[in-house]
């Protein structure tokens, strides 16, 4: 069953603070084919990436989302601002900011990641990037 959400001014903050594991602790995340749309939501300091998107045909639609400070370790792709981190992943960022951690956007190969007038300085190049 396909689900789909909306997220408007939603804050994901601190999530797997302390943490030892894995760095799979999100401010927002949509799995399994999932459709959201995320408006004016802001995400940062969370243990992985702080916006993370996975599994075949997920997809998102990001407007005016801030996402900064992942506290994930540096050597690892899920310290990640905005991340469509598996193969058949679709994000949608428009009017959106990123800063702070390892890759600001990151794209993996196989994913798709489309970019209109956001501001970012770094990003991971594997998947297929759609910039404007």
């Amino acid at each position: 069953i396909v689900s789909y959400g909306i997220e408007i001014d939603c804050i994901g903050k601190c999530n797997g603070y302390g943490n030892t594991g894995g760095p799979y602790n999100n401010g927002s995340t949509a799995h399994d084919g999932y459709k959201v749309i995320r408006i004016n939501g802001i995400y940062h300091d969370n243990y992985g990436a702080n916006v993370a998107d996975v599994h075949v045909n997920t997809k998102s639609l990001n407007l005016g989302c801030v996402a900064f400070d992942s506290t994930a370790d540096q050597s690892n792709n899920a310290c990640a601002d905005f991340a469509a981190q598996q193969s058949g992943t679709t994000m949608y960022l428009d009017n959106c900011k990123a800063f702070g951690s390892k890759y600001n956007l990151y794209c993996a190969d196989g994913a798709a990641m489309y970019v209109k007038k956001c501001e970012y300085s770094t990003k991971n190049s594997n998947g297929t990037w759609h910039i404007e």
